[in-house]
This record gives C-alpha cells, sequence and structure tokens, in this order.
C-alpha cells in the first residue's frame, strides 16, 4: 500500500447529509484532517470535473480533495492544458503529496497525483 500506517482509510464512503446519495471514491484521514479522493480514468472537461470536486469537497465535508488521474499521455496533456484555474484548485504538487502521504502526513492541500 502506498500510504502510511497513521492514515485511516476507507472506500465508497458514502457522503454525511440525509438523502444525499452520492459517494467518495476513498476518504483518509490523518490526525482532523479528512481528505476526500477520487479516481477519473480519462478527464475531459476540466471547468466540469473542477466544478463536481469543488461540489464534493463542500458537501462531504472534507479538508483537502485528492484527484488520482491514471499516468497516461491523456490525463498530462489534460493536466497540462486544463488551465490556470483548474490547477490553481490543486496547489499541493502531485509528487510532494504522494510523499506525504506515504510517511503518514497531511499533504497539506488539494493534489492531483498521476499514477
Amino acid at each position: 500500500m502506498l500510504i502510511g500506517d497513521a492514515i485511516r482509510w476507507a472506500t465508497e464512503v458514502p457522503f454525511p447529509n440525509a438523502g444525499d446519495r452520492r459517494a467518495r471514491d476513498a476518504m483518509a484521514r490523518v490526525a482532523s484532517v479528512r481528505i476526500g479522493i477520487e479516481a477519473e480514468t480519462r478527464t475531459h472537461d476540466s471547468q466540469e470535473l473542477q466544478r463536481r470536486l469543488a461540489t464534493k469537497k463542500r458537501d462531504g465535508m472534507v479538508d483537502h480533495v485528492v484527484l488520482l488521474l491514471g499516468d497516461t499521455r491523456h490525463n498530462r496533456a489534460f493536466v497540462a492544458t486544463a488551465g490556470e484555474g483548474f490547477r490553481a484548485a490543486f496547489p499541493i504538487d502531485g509528487r510532494t503529496a504522494l510523499t506525504r502521504l506515504m510517511q503518514g502526513r497531511d499533504p497539506g492541500g488539494s493534489s492531483i497525483i498521476l499514477l
């Protein structure tokens, strides 16, 4: 497993709001920091994705969102051309976030991790 032992981890975590049928792909907790983890296989529309993830962050009551993308040519190009607003929503470099998670630490903010 890539994440440190100090991190509590669960998959398919339902949202805490009554009647909300959405779920996170995964949820990690480092001390009191809640991290929503969303995985996408092939991305297309950065504005739609950013809106959806921002809404899930708000409604799911998490501190950070980690977007996991397959490390493919398509997804690397998507991130590179997604626009400054999209990239600004994920201020922590993916390698930094992954290293911190592997150490059992808070990634320090939202991040895009290419795996």
